[in-house]
Protein backbone atom coordinates (compact mmCIF):
# COMPACT_ATOMS: atom_id res chain seq x y z
CA UNK A 1 0.00 0.00 0.00
CA UNK A 2 1.42 3.38 -1.03
CA UNK A 3 1.38 5.90 1.82
CA UNK A 4 3.58 8.73 0.55
CA UNK A 5 5.56 9.35 -2.60
CA UNK A 6 8.13 6.50 -2.88
CA UNK A 7 6.98 4.92 0.43
CA UNK A 8 4.96 1.72 0.71
CA UNK A 9 3.70 -0.28 3.67
CA UNK A 10 4.37 -4.03 3.78
CA UNK A 11 3.16 -5.69 6.96
CA UNK A 12 4.23 -3.26 9.68
CA UNK A 13 7.34 -2.02 7.84
CA UNK A 14 7.68 1.18 5.82
CA UNK A 15 9.78 0.74 2.68
CA UNK A 16 11.38 3.49 0.62
CA UNK A 17 11.30 2.29 -2.97
CA UNK A 18 11.44 3.69 -6.45
CA UNK A 19 11.21 2.20 -9.93
CA UNK A 20 13.45 3.24 -12.83
CA UNK A 21 13.06 1.69 -16.28
CA UNK A 22 10.88 -1.08 -14.83
CA UNK A 23 13.56 -2.06 -12.27
CA UNK A 24 12.60 -1.78 -8.61
CA UNK A 25 15.10 -0.22 -6.22
CA UNK A 26 14.71 -0.55 -2.44
CA UNK A 27 16.42 2.20 -0.45
CA UNK A 28 15.58 1.17 3.10
CA UNK A 29 13.15 -0.59 5.43
CA UNK A 30 11.95 1.28 8.53
CA UNK A 31 9.81 0.72 11.60
CA UNK A 32 8.10 4.11 11.44
CA UNK A 33 6.69 6.29 8.69
CA UNK A 34 8.66 9.22 10.10
CA UNK A 35 11.97 7.40 9.54
CA UNK A 36 10.95 6.44 6.01
CA UNK A 37 9.95 10.02 5.17
CA UNK A 38 13.27 11.27 6.54
CA UNK A 39 15.16 8.80 4.33
CA UNK A 40 13.03 9.73 1.31
CA UNK A 41 13.64 13.43 1.90
CA UNK A 42 17.41 12.85 2.24
CA UNK A 43 17.41 11.06 -1.10
CA UNK A 44 15.36 13.82 -2.70
CA UNK A 45 17.94 16.31 -1.41
CA UNK A 46 21.13 14.35 -2.20
CA UNK A 47 19.84 12.74 -5.38
CA UNK A 48 18.71 9.15 -5.87
CA UNK A 49 21.99 7.24 -6.40
CA UNK A 50 21.77 4.39 -8.87
CA UNK A 51 25.32 3.95 -10.11
CA UNK A 52 27.79 2.64 -9.19
CA UNK A 53 26.92 2.04 -5.56
CA UNK A 54 23.25 1.32 -5.42
CA UNK A 55 21.65 -1.96 -6.24
CA UNK A 56 18.93 -2.98 -8.64
CA UNK A 57 16.80 -5.72 -7.16
CA UNK A 58 16.96 -8.75 -9.43
CA UNK A 59 13.99 -10.82 -10.54
CA UNK A 60 13.61 -13.38 -7.77
CA UNK A 61 11.37 -16.14 -6.54
CA UNK A 62 8.74 -14.59 -4.26
CA UNK A 63 7.98 -17.85 -2.40
CA UNK A 64 7.77 -17.67 1.39
CA UNK A 65 9.34 -21.11 1.81
CA UNK A 66 12.32 -22.31 -0.21
CA UNK A 67 14.21 -25.58 -0.27
CA UNK A 68 17.96 -25.68 0.34
CA UNK A 69 19.25 -29.19 -0.09
CA UNK A 70 16.51 -31.39 1.33
CA UNK A 71 15.29 -28.91 3.96
CA UNK A 72 12.67 -26.16 3.86
CA UNK A 73 13.60 -22.65 5.03
CA UNK A 74 11.39 -19.62 5.57
CA UNK A 75 12.50 -16.50 3.70
CA UNK A 76 13.28 -13.24 5.48
CA UNK A 77 10.17 -11.16 6.14
CA UNK A 78 10.82 -7.74 7.77
CA UNK A 79 7.19 -7.52 8.83
CA UNK A 80 7.74 -10.48 11.16
CA UNK A 81 10.75 -9.02 12.94
CA UNK A 82 9.98 -8.48 16.60
CA UNK A 83 12.49 -7.43 19.25
CA UNK A 84 11.47 -8.25 22.80
CA UNK A 85 11.22 -5.30 25.15
CA UNK A 86 13.77 -5.59 27.92
CA UNK A 87 14.59 -2.77 30.31
CA UNK A 88 18.07 -4.23 30.81
CA UNK A 89 19.21 -3.28 27.30
CA UNK A 90 19.89 0.32 28.33
CA UNK A 91 21.87 -0.72 31.40
CA UNK A 92 23.93 -3.34 29.57
CA UNK A 93 24.72 -1.19 26.51
CA UNK A 94 25.86 1.62 28.80
CA UNK A 95 28.06 -0.85 30.71
CA UNK A 96 29.36 -2.05 27.37
CA UNK A 97 30.52 1.36 26.19
CA UNK A 98 32.23 2.05 29.51
CA UNK A 99 34.35 -1.10 29.16
CA UNK A 100 34.75 -1.44 25.40
CA UNK A 101 38.10 -2.35 23.89
CA UNK A 102 38.62 -1.23 20.30
CA UNK A 103 39.71 -3.75 17.72
CA UNK A 104 42.33 -3.12 15.06
CA UNK A 105 40.76 -2.09 11.77
CA UNK A 106 41.60 -3.91 8.54
CA UNK A 107 41.94 -1.97 5.29
CA UNK A 108 41.00 -5.18 3.45
CA UNK A 109 37.43 -5.14 4.78
CA UNK A 110 35.27 -2.36 3.31
CA UNK A 111 33.30 0.00 5.51
CA UNK A 112 29.81 -1.48 5.98
CA UNK A 113 26.78 -0.46 3.93
CA UNK A 114 24.04 -2.88 5.06
CA UNK A 115 21.18 -0.86 6.51
CA UNK A 116 19.03 -3.64 7.97
CA UNK A 117 20.69 -5.29 10.97
CA UNK A 118 17.67 -7.54 11.43
CA UNK A 119 18.32 -9.00 7.98
CA UNK A 120 21.97 -9.53 8.93
CA UNK A 121 20.88 -11.34 12.09
CA UNK A 122 18.51 -13.50 10.05
CA UNK A 123 21.41 -14.56 7.82
CA UNK A 124 23.51 -15.36 10.89
CA UNK A 125 20.71 -17.41 12.43
CA UNK A 126 20.41 -19.41 9.21
CA UNK A 127 24.17 -19.95 9.04
CA UNK A 128 23.94 -21.48 12.51
CA UNK A 129 21.90 -24.28 10.90
CA UNK A 130 23.71 -24.62 7.58
CA UNK A 131 26.56 -23.14 5.51
CA UNK A 132 25.13 -21.14 2.60
CA UNK A 133 26.33 -20.12 -0.83
CA UNK A 134 25.43 -16.82 -2.49
CA UNK A 135 22.42 -18.26 -4.32
CA UNK A 136 21.05 -19.61 -1.04
CA UNK A 137 21.34 -16.20 0.63
CA UNK A 138 19.73 -14.50 -2.38
CA UNK A 139 16.73 -16.80 -2.25
CA UNK A 140 16.35 -16.66 1.53
CA UNK A 141 16.39 -12.86 1.52
CA UNK A 142 14.83 -12.18 -1.90
CA UNK A 143 17.67 -9.85 -2.80
CA UNK A 144 20.22 -9.43 -5.59
CA UNK A 145 23.91 -10.34 -5.77
CA UNK A 146 25.23 -6.97 -4.72
CA UNK A 147 23.07 -6.81 -1.61
CA UNK A 148 24.29 -10.30 -0.68
CA UNK A 149 27.84 -8.92 -0.90
CA UNK A 150 26.89 -6.03 1.37
CA UNK A 151 25.59 -8.30 4.13
CA UNK A 152 28.33 -10.91 3.95
CA UNK A 153 30.87 -8.08 4.03
CA UNK A 154 29.27 -6.87 7.27
CA UNK A 155 29.85 -10.36 8.66
CA UNK A 156 33.54 -10.05 7.82
CA UNK A 157 33.62 -6.55 9.37
CA UNK A 158 32.30 -8.04 12.61
CA UNK A 159 34.62 -11.09 12.27
CA UNK A 160 31.48 -13.24 12.48
CA UNK A 161 31.44 -14.77 8.97
CA UNK A 162 34.05 -16.76 7.07
CA UNK A 163 34.02 -18.09 3.52
CA UNK A 164 35.44 -21.08 1.71
CA UNK A 165 35.27 -22.60 -1.77
CA UNK A 166 33.65 -25.92 -2.53
CA UNK A 167 32.61 -27.37 -5.90
CA UNK A 168 33.53 -24.06 -7.58
CA UNK A 169 31.11 -22.16 -5.33
CA UNK A 170 31.81 -19.74 -2.50
CA UNK A 171 30.17 -20.77 0.77
CA UNK A 172 29.70 -18.72 3.92
CA UNK A 173 29.82 -20.02 7.46
CA UNK A 174 29.97 -18.67 10.99
CA UNK A 175 33.39 -18.13 12.53
CA UNK A 176 33.98 -19.45 16.05
CA UNK A 177 33.10 -15.97 17.30
CA UNK A 178 29.97 -15.90 15.17
CA UNK A 179 28.81 -19.33 16.34
CA UNK A 180 29.33 -18.35 19.98
CA UNK A 181 27.13 -15.26 19.40
CA UNK A 182 24.31 -16.90 17.45
CA UNK A 183 24.06 -19.80 19.90
CA UNK A 184 23.04 -17.27 22.58
CA UNK A 185 19.46 -16.31 23.43
CA UNK A 186 17.98 -13.28 21.65
CA UNK A 187 18.88 -10.81 24.40
CA UNK A 188 22.53 -11.82 24.77
CA UNK A 189 22.89 -12.14 21.00
CA UNK A 190 21.69 -8.56 20.51
CA UNK A 191 24.03 -7.27 23.22
CA UNK A 192 26.91 -9.00 21.47
CA UNK A 193 25.91 -7.50 18.11
CA UNK A 194 26.03 -4.09 19.83
CA UNK A 195 29.53 -4.99 21.03
CA UNK A 196 30.57 -5.97 17.48
CA UNK A 197 29.49 -2.50 16.33
CA UNK A 198 30.87 -0.41 19.18
CA UNK A 199 34.28 -2.08 19.37
CA UNK A 200 35.01 -0.22 16.12
CA UNK A 201 36.23 3.17 17.33
CA UNK A 202 34.37 5.15 14.67
CA UNK A 203 31.02 3.63 15.64
CA UNK A 204 31.78 4.13 19.33
CA UNK A 205 32.49 7.82 18.75
CA UNK A 206 29.34 8.28 16.68
CA UNK A 207 27.24 6.48 19.30
CA UNK A 208 28.59 8.70 22.11
CA UNK A 209 27.98 11.79 19.97
CA UNK A 210 24.37 10.74 19.31
CA UNK A 211 23.85 9.91 22.97
CA UNK A 212 25.21 13.23 24.19
CA UNK A 213 23.31 15.32 21.63
CA UNK A 214 20.17 13.17 21.89
CA UNK A 215 19.89 13.06 18.11
CA UNK A 216 21.15 11.05 15.16
CA UNK A 217 22.41 13.65 12.72
CA UNK A 218 23.67 12.54 9.32
CA UNK A 219 25.78 15.69 9.15
CA UNK A 220 27.51 14.85 12.45
CA UNK A 221 28.02 11.25 11.33
CA UNK A 222 29.67 12.42 8.10
CA UNK A 223 31.91 14.86 10.00
CA UNK A 224 33.21 12.05 12.21
CA UNK A 225 33.64 9.69 9.25
CA UNK A 226 35.79 12.31 7.51
CA UNK A 227 38.28 12.06 10.39
CA UNK A 228 39.07 8.44 9.49
CA UNK A 229 40.75 6.81 6.52
CA UNK A 230 37.84 4.67 5.34
CA UNK A 231 38.98 4.14 1.75
CA UNK A 232 35.83 5.82 0.47
CA UNK A 233 36.52 7.71 -2.71
CA UNK A 234 33.90 10.48 -2.71
CA UNK A 235 31.61 12.55 -0.53
CA UNK A 236 28.62 10.90 -2.19
CA UNK A 237 29.88 7.47 -1.09
CA UNK A 238 30.57 8.72 2.43
CA UNK A 239 27.02 10.05 2.69
CA UNK A 240 25.63 6.71 1.55
CA UNK A 241 27.68 4.87 4.16
CA UNK A 242 26.46 7.39 6.73
CA UNK A 243 22.94 6.10 6.08
CA UNK A 244 24.10 2.64 7.19
CA UNK A 245 25.68 4.11 10.32
CA UNK A 246 22.47 6.00 11.09
CA UNK A 247 20.41 2.80 10.71
CA UNK A 248 22.70 0.94 13.09
CA UNK A 249 22.48 3.75 15.64
CA UNK A 250 18.68 3.68 15.42
CA UNK A 251 18.75 -0.07 15.97
CA UNK A 252 20.84 0.22 19.14
CA UNK A 253 18.80 3.09 20.59
CA UNK A 254 15.59 1.23 19.79
CA UNK A 255 16.90 -1.71 21.81
CA UNK A 256 17.68 0.66 24.67
CA UNK A 257 14.19 2.11 24.56
CA UNK A 258 15.56 5.58 23.81
CA UNK A 259 13.53 7.70 21.40
CA UNK A 260 16.16 9.65 19.56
Amino acid sequence: MTLEEYIILEGDKFIVTRTFDNDKYVFGTFDTLEEAIKKRDELNYDGWPLYPEFIVEEEIDQSHIIKIGSEDYEVYDPSKVKISNNSNYKRDVMNLIENIKFIEESSKIPFPQSDDLNRFIFIGQTLLKKDLNKEDIKKLNQIGNRIVNMYTSTGFYFHIFEKYKQDNKIYYKLSDKGRSIFELDEYQRNINICKCILEHEIFYRIFRECLEKKSISKENIVNIMLQYDLNLNSMVTIKRRASCVSSWMHWIFRLMGIDI
